[in-house]
């Protein structure tokens, strides 16, 4: 069997069922695949990975290949996994209304590292008129996302509706707030 690497871009989850049941089935190794899936730490992370030869594939995506190109990377997108691009900005309804970019002006927003809000949300406050120094983005440990969220210690965070929308909804409903 050739021996690949899959980086999953984090960990074990709804989007790559696929892929761990493919390997669970034998289907790889059937086509003469030996196919090992490895935790990753976020798309950008892994689209890097990939392009610097530490993994054969891995789920990174579209906005993460397009800053890796951009700066010089070689990666190439060969399939979809996720038609749609399942991330955003979650935040809680009783606290603000956030409806258009000028209205992230004055707030936190937290994301892990090389997350999407690091990478991605500065040049999109940018593209859209607001002042980036006019929004706080915190790093934060993955695991304190929705806590700091639901404590009012962040104003709005990143959100992935495969994984961890539902924990924000839980915790949400819980202390009686409304996720928006």
């Amino acid at each position: 069997l050739h021996k690949v690497k899959f980086n999953m871009a984090w960990l074990p989850q709804g989007s790559m069922a696929g892929v761990i049941t493919a390997i669970d089935k034998g289907y790889y190794a059937a086509r003469g695949l030996e196919v090992e899936a490895v935790r990753g730490f976020g798309g950008t992370r892994t689209t890097n990975e990939v392009d610097q030869g530490m993994c054969e594939f891995g789920y990174g995506d579209p906005p993460s290949l397009i800053l890796n190109r951009a700066n010089g990377g070689t990666v190439r997108h060969i399939g979809v996994i996720n038609a749609n691009w399942p991330a955003g900005l979650c935040f809680l309804r009783e606290r603000h209304q956030i409806a258009k970019p000028a209205d992230l002006a004055g707030l936190t927003v937290g994301g892990g590292q090389n997350s999407a809000v690091q990478v991605l949300l500065p040049l999109w406050l940018d593209r859209n008129g607001v002042d980036r120094d006019k929004v706080q983005i915190l790093q934060l440990n993955p695991s304190v996302i929705v806590a700091s969220l639901i404590e009012g210690k962040i104003d709005a965070a990143e959100c992935w509706l495969g994984n961890s929308r539902p924990l924000f909804q839980q915790q949400a409903a819980a202390a009686g707030l409304t996720l928006d």
